[in-house]
């Protein structure tokens, strides 16, 4: 008799070992999946944050510039400088941006920034220097709309 309840206890126990394994491996495996989801979505919205900020430092400079046109006065040799090392930068994230980080972006931001670049060369063959300026603006202005609303889309990021 004592080999039937031991016999039961033997199986009640192994039962229970499977169980408590396998939901231990499943637990890992939804907690390693849901990892692999948060970094690359992090990674995504990091692509994003930089594309956004590179628009807008050649907004800035576009901006910049016009204001002082607007208001009869130079932008001052040292923050022209700033303002222009800034746009070689940005203009290697958004290289970066339609080459190599292209894998974390939509089709649709991807749109986004070639509608961008092709704006932004064609304002590059105005015949003076304010018809570029005013292009530029104009082409980085729409980028910034449209791209933050692609942003918000692919990541799923409600509008307020």
């Amino acid at each position: 008799m004592w080999q039937i309840e031991l016999t039961k206890y033997a199986i009640t126990a192994a039962t229970t070992a499977v169980i408590a394994i396998g939901s231990t491996l499943l637990a890992a495996r939804l907690a390693l999946s849901r990892y692999r989801e948060e970094k690359l979505w992090e990674r995504r919205v990091l692509a994003y944050e930089n594309i956004l900020e590179a628009i807008s430092q050649i907004h800035e400079f576009s901006e910049t510039h016009l204001n002082a046109n607007y208001e009869h006065r130079e932008v001052d040799d040292q923050k022209d400088k700033a303002l222009r090392d800034n746009i070689q930068a940005a203009n290697s994230t958004l290289y970066a941006a339609r080459t190599s980080e292209a894998i974390w972006l939509s089709r649709n931001a991807i749109e986004c920034l070639q509608n961008y670049q092709r704006e932004s060369d064609q304002a590059s063959r105005a015949m003076d220097w304010w018809e570029y300026i005013e292009g530029e603006y104009d082409a980085s202005s729409k980028c910034i709309a449209d791209f933050t609303q692609t942003s918000k889309n692919d990541l799923k990021i409600p509008t307020v």
